[in-house]
């Protein structure tokens, strides 16, 4: 996976030069948590790595919103609807449901510009159903 994983880190690269972001964080070889800066002077933190797909590489987009709330069923699934990248999910995470806004693209059909897009609009409903759900700043 050495040609998937230079052309992840080209990509993660080039985003981190290219885009005004809070903070890049290299978790792994394949792995980097980005600070971005989203609506109201907020922040969200996403998660963007490189997965092993079944049939090919793919890049997977994450971002923790809030601990599960069944009171938040509804209001999350109603997001899904509008998303363009991405679903809201329930996620195992030590130990405990949360909900996360999460999009999983093959490498070989992505560009610089649609993977930023899919990283903008990630955080950007996570830190929006964070307020919503929480009211909170803190993933």
């Amino acid at each position: 996976m050495t040609d998937a994983s230079d052309r992840f880190t080209a990509f993660m690269d080039r985003i981190e030069q290219d885009r005004a972001l809070v903070q890049a964080t290299r978790l792994d070889t394949d792995a980097w948590e980005l600070e971005l800066r989203v609506d109201g002077g907020r922040t969200q933190l996403a998660v963007v790595a490189l997965v092993d797909g079944e049939e090919e590489p793919q890049v997977a987009v994450f971002s923790f919103i809030s601990p599960a709330n069944p009171d938040f069923y509804e209001a999350a699934l109603r997001t899904n609807a509008n998303l363009e990248y991405g679903r809201v999910a329930l996620v195992e995470h030590r130990d405990a449901t949360w909900f996360a806004v999460v999009d999983t693209s093959p490498l070989d059909e992505l560009d610089t510009d649609e993977l930023m897009h899919a990283i903008d609009e990630v955080a950007a409903s996570a830190d929006a159903l964070e307020a919503a759900f929480t009211g909170a700043d803190d993933q």
